[in-house]
């Protein structure tokens, strides 16, 4: 009796501790940016107002990805990309979605459809769930993508393994069109016709430029020079701009998307990883300098270096209210 009592105490503290835990959120109600990092298991707040740190939350694992779903819902993934799991940022509570078998490269918020586009490290598809983590549909793929971004009704999969980019109908699950990118590409965006793509590019040979590329027929339609190693590119989708960090020489770049000109440049922190477009706002996670850099859109001008603890990654907005 004693040893059934035993088992069954242990099962309900496991049950217990699987279905939520609790991060320590803000107290004041506001606009916050919110800081993941990958060195420590950490989430920090900072107010968008005076662009100060209102906390430094400890977490009990790393949150290796995060993806806002509206100013108060996030889901981000942990456990070495196998878990994936619900963030309030009402209650601050967080509850377990779904634990994948698989490492999951990237997940992807389609807000047409209310969804979730979920791709695999090493398994050759992409499927849609529910926000509750319930399987709709799957596509297979030509390779094992490790971005993913939609633009109207075509979802864009970036294959890094096999510098290739593949397009999938969004409504027939058809593939349409794929096409090649330079080696060990990183920093898909899409905006309008026109698909970017920077990265590392070959061992012994690093790439210094961003491809753009014509989405329906894979074109490769035009080259920016920029720094050493542009790892991850973002834009408002409204102006036709787009924003570019290279962290092998540490800098911003703001590039005219009709012109293929930089038009502005900026140094950041050490090991720039990240980066936020927010309206008038640009920031960078810096992961060697523990810091976020703040600049303009646009003038690129610095208005602070805020110092967020080590390792910091991925940036999201939040409301707490």
């Amino acid at each position: 009796m004693l040893r059934f009592m035993t088992i069954a105490a242990i099962m309900m503290t496991f049950l217990s501790a699987c279905q939520s835990e609790q991060v320590d959120i803000p107290q004041k109600s506001g606009s916050y940016y919110m800081v993941s990092h990958v060195k420590e298991p950490t989430l920090a707040f900072v107010n968008k107002e005076n662009l100060e740190v209102e906390k430094m939350a400890a977490l009990p694992t790393v949150w290796e990805q995060l993806i806002g779903i509206n100013d108060t819902e996030f889901v981000f993934l942990s456990n070495e990309s196998r878990m994936l799991s619900n963030f309030s940022l009402e209650t601050g509570k967080v509850s377990p979605i779904v634990e994948f078998d698989e490492a999951v490269s990237d997940v992807l918020y389609d807000a047409e459809t209310n969804s979730l586009v979920i791709a695999y490290a090493t398994i050759n598809k992409v499927e849609w769930r529910t926000l509750e983590g319930e399987a709709i549909e799957d596509r297979d793929l030509a390779c094992s993508a490790t971005e993913l971004m939609i633009e109207g009704n075509t979802l864009f999969a970036l294959c890094a393994d096999d510098n290739l980019i593949v397009t999938v109908d969004r409504e027939s699950l058809d593939m349409r069109e794929s096409f090649s990118v330079l080696d060990r590409a990183s920093g898909l965006y899409v905006e309008d016709k026109n698909l970017w793509i920077g990265g590392h590019g070959p061992t012994g040979k690093l790439n210094h430029q961003i491809d753009r590329y014509h989405v329906q027929t894979g074109e490769k339609i035009g080259t920016i020079d920029i720094g050493l190693m542009p790892i991850a590119i973002d834009g408002d989708g409204r102006n036709g701009t787009i924003y570019a960090i290279a962290h092998g020489n540490d800098h911003l770049y703001k590039i005219d998307a009709s012109s293929d000109e930089v038009v502005a440049t900026s140094d950041v922190g050490h090991n720039p990883s990240y980066i936020h477009v927010d309206n008038e706002v640009i920031i960078v996670s810096n992961f060697d300098s523990h810091s976020l850099s703040f600049l303009s859109s646009e003038t690129l001008e610095k208005r602070s270096e805020v110092e967020v603890g080590a390792g910091p990654y991925v940036i999201v907005s939040g409301e707490i209210k």
